[in-house]
Formats: C-alpha cells, structure tokens, sequence
C-alpha cells in the first residue's frame, strides 16, 4: 500500500476518496493562513488529479501520508515541479501540509526527513528548493532542521505586491549536503 515509509508515517499515492480530506485540509482558514485562500471542492477535484498526474508522469508528487498506527490521512508531504520561476533555484521543490489536528507532533519534520532520503536515492534527485512566506516560521523551522539552507529572499510572482504573504524565503539542499548531514 505504500510507497515507502517512516518510523510513524506512510506515504502513498492519492485515491479519489481522498478528496474529502483535501477538502478540510485545504478549507481551513488555520491550515490555509499563510497562502493566499482557501479552496473550495471543486478547486480540490482538479488539485487532486494534478497531484495524480504527477505521480503518474513525474514519478513524485506530494504524498498522501498516512498515519502507521490507525491509517489516519493526516496531510501530504513530497516532491513537485515548482510552478513559479525562481532565479539559480532547483526545479523540484519539497513540501508538505498537515491537518492542523497532526501539528506539533514532529510530522512535518519526520515526513521531510524521509521523503529527502528518498528522493536523493530512490529518485536521484540532485537539489531540491522549499520556499514559504517569510512570515510563515513553522515552516521555516522545519526547512532548517532537515538541514536546509537558507538562499535567498524573493517576491512571490503571483502574490500581490504589499500583501503579508508576497515576500518568500527559499531554502535548497543538495544530495551532498544531505548526506553530510545525516
């Protein structure tokens, strides 16, 4: 059922009944704050099949990821060709989101770490790039403790100008680094 798996959490590709999840998920004003919106069901649908697509044609996408003990879908973590231009930066950004239920437990970090170890050997991932808003320090926080280093700051090309959430922070790693790290 998986594709691989850590200590706590399984990742695997998404189902169409998944898409409830990706509803809740996605609909939270908490879990949504630091994007620009909340999406609604019908955004999720074609989310969802982006996400399919990718796994199918890519070989990667943001995993569904899965509680061990109970099988619970608690968020996505994984691997997408990043849909913005950022200058000198990796094409294959890192991810994730989590159901606000699952923050604080050390998923997202857990989930990182893993999905790093796989993309640089069972993918062959050269580099890959995380970016976030600069006001969104959780998930700066986990960037640095997966051994990320920070790149540079840049304004979002489809955040507004002035809005909170245009100026973003990038963070790459490379497979060298994380093998020095681990």
């Amino acid at each position: 059922m998986y594709l691989f798996q850590s200590e706590r959490l399984g990742f695997r590709a998404w189902k169409e009944d998944d898409l409830d999840f990706l509803c809740k998920m996605n609909g939270s004003e908490k879990v949504m704050r630091f994007f620009p919106r909340t999406t609604n069901r019908e955004e999720n649908k074609i989310f969802l099949k982006r996400l399919q697509k990718a796994f199918r044609v890519d070989g990667f996408t943001f995993y569904a990821l899965d509680r061990l003990e109970d099988g619970v879908l608690i968020g996505m973590t994984g691997f997408y060709f990043t849909q913005i231009i950022i200058p000198n930066a990796p094409d294959i950004e890192i991810g994730w989101r989590l159901h606000d239920d699952y923050w604080n437990k050390g998923y997202a970090t857990e989930a990182a770490l893993r999905c790093l170890q796989y993309g640089f050997s069972a993918l062959n991932l050269k580099e890959v790039a995380s970016f976030t808003a600069c006001i969104n320090k959780p998930s700066e926080h986990v960037m640095k403790k997966v051994g990320m280093k920070f790149r540079c700051e840049f304004n979002h090309p489809k955040i507004a100008a002035g809005d909170d959430l245009e100026r973003h922070v990038l963070y790459t790693i490379n497979r060298k680094q994380y093998e020095n790290s681990i």
